[in-house]
Formats: structure tokens, C-alpha cells, sequence
């Protein structure tokens, strides 16, 4: 990752909003220009209290677009083309319902076919790999991702991620994480552990189920070799706590978006389009629809490219 002196730092971006601003010979709007249109969405991430993760994690500046595509992050290709996914230990019926949900929001957040494995048993799992303490049952993350996971990873597949109701934790230093993926090998994990009992009321069903969401699209995210965002509020931004998760948007900032549009090569209406109509479908959050209404207003002009 490059780090560079403030006043090249501002001499880099000019280039990059400069090439950003190219057009294909039919005159249709790139990529880069489509992500930019919607920068006026993208609100600068506030300074961080000393309990985020920002403060206690510090980590470099944001990564330029043509930093992320010139580092050649994993993409999908004509022979690992799929995203899997596969629940680990059992779940009840609404668990369940909440998986496959989950499973259609990256298909469209993400825009790629989703498929599924058969169940892994949390028998699987070693007693060193898993403990007891004031949460329950923990699963260990690494071993998980590395010794799981990368076994059950079938040939045409870009990525495998498992969902699980057990809580999950990396190594003895933590207490819990959210979720866990690598920026490289294709692989990540999650769970639902601590999203609030889903079972409790048709609310707590509907924020279970967008917190699952955005943990999904951020490990995910993470999955196409992108990093923490540190400069807007964006589903890739770190969290320390349920409270931070919150506060935080579903979607993506410009940036972010264009580094997942030329990942998957798509377009930035299509993946707009198909969130609006998602949450209209599933979710009726308001945040949402209207975030991706005004996207959609924004790329009117663009929405042909």
C-alpha cells in the first residue's frame, strides 16, 4: 500500500478525478464517472471517538481506485465465477429465512451468481479451535478459514462464506468479532450471534437481519481485496461494537463502489437498481430506499451507459 506526502497525495487525486472524467468513443459515461456522480452522497467519516475502531486501530490513508486495481486484487474468472454459501451448524426456520435473504442481497449487492454448499457440522470443529465463556459457545475464526473452508472450497468457486448462530472470536485476545474473511485466499465467516434475538418481535427480525446484511456485503467486500474505508461513511468502514456497526450506512461510498464495479465489471446502475429494488422488497428500511433513490435520480443522465 503507498503512502504519500500531503501535497502528492493532492497532486494524485487530481490525476484521478482527470482520468475519472474520460468517455468511451460513443461518448457514454465510464465507470469512474458514474462512481463520481454519486460522491455528493458520500459523507466524510466524522473523527473517531477513542472506543472506535478508527482510534484504536489506525490504519493508512484510503486507498485510491487506480492503487486498489494496480495492487490486482482477486476477481472472479471463467473458471471461479460463483460466490458459495454455507451455513454452519443447524438453524431454525427464521434463521434460515434470514440466510437465504442474506444470500439474494449479495447476489445483488455484488452482482454474481450465489450457490450453495451442504451444511458443515460444528462437529468439525476441534475443542482447540472453539471455547466457552459469558457468550456461550465460540468458534475460532482462523481455524475456520483455513483449515474448514478452504477444504469445502469447490473448483468453480471465486469465494466460499459460512454463516453460523454461534458467536466467533479470531485468537485469545479477543473477546468476539462480527466476522472474519481474507483479502486473499477467497474464504470468510460470520455470525449472527450477536445481532439480537430475531425471534423476539417483527423489529428485532428486521434489524437482525440488516445488521447480517451489512456484515455480509462488508467481509465480502473484504473478500475482492478491499480494505477499511477511512475517509467516508461506508459499509467497509471497521467497527469495534454493535453500536459502531450501527451508526454506520449499508451502502457504499463512491470509492468503494467503483473499486466492487470494476472488480465484478459491472456497471454502477445495475447494482443500484438492484438494492433499491431489494430493500423495497425485503427490508422496507427507509435509509435505504431513499439512499439508493437518490443515487438513481443522480445517474439518470448515466443510467444508459
Amino acid at each position: 500500500m503507498f503512502k504519500f506526502l500531503p501535497g502528492l497525495l493532492i497532486v494524485y487525486f487530481f490525476v484521478l478525478h482527470t482520468s475519472c472524467s474520460t468517455t468511451t468513443e460513443s461518448n457514454k459515461p465510464s465507470l469512474f464517472d458514474s462512481c463520481y456522480a454519486l460522491k455528493p452522497l458520500s459523507s466524510i467519516k466524522p473523527k473517531a471517538q477513542e472506543w472506535e475502531w478508527k482510534a484504536m486501530h489506525p490504519e493508512e490513508l484510503q486507498v485510491p481506485v487506480k492503487t486498489y486495481i494496480y495492487d490486482k486484487p482477486p476477481r472472479a474468472n471463467g473458471k471461479r465465477q460463483k460466490l458459495y454459501t454455507v451455513k454452519l451448524g443447524s438453524f431454525d426456520r427464521t434463521g434460515n429465512e434470514i440466510y437465504h435473504i442474506v444470500r439474494a442481497y449479495l447476489q445483488s449487492f455484488f452482482q454474481i451468481e450465489v450457490d450453495t454448499l451442504k451444511t458443515i457440522s460444528v462437529q468439525e470443529i476441534p475443542a482447540g479451535a472453539s471455547r466457552q465463556n459469558e457468550y456461550g459457545k465460540q468458534l475460532q475464526t482462523h481455524y475456520i478459514l483455513d483449515s474448514i473452508l478452504s477444504v469445502h472450497k469447490p473448483d468453480d468457486a471465486y469465494a466460499v462464506i459460512a454463516f453460523s448462530l454461534y458467536d466467533l472470536y479470531p485468537d485469545d485476545r479477543w473477546n468476539y468479532v462480527f466476522g472474519q474473511a481474507s483479502l486473499n485466499q477467497g474464504v470468510g465467516v460470520w455470525s449472527m450471534a450477536c445481532f439480537g434475538n430475531y425471534r423476539e418481535s417483527k423489529a428485532a427480525y428486521t434489524l437482525s437481519l440488516l445488521r447480517t446484511m451489512q456484515v455480509a456485503a462488508h467481509e465480502t467486500g473484504h473478500m475482492l481485496g478491499i480494505t477499511h474505508c477511512v475517509q467516508y461513511a461506508c459499509c467497509m468502514n471497521g467497527s469495534n461494537s454493535l453500536q459502531e456497526s450501527d451508526a454506520q450506512p449499508q451502502w457504499l461510498c463512491w470509492e468503494c463502489m467503483a473499486k466492487v464495479c470494476w472488480n465484478r465489471n459491472i456497471n454502477v446502475a445495475s447494482h443500484i437498481k438492484a438494492l433499491y429494488l431489494f430493500h423495497h422488497r425485503y427490508t422496507r428500511n427507509a435509509d435505504c430506499i431513499s439512499y439508493y433513490g437518490k443515487a438513481l435520480t443522480l445517474l439518470k443522465p448515466k443510467a444508459n451507459q
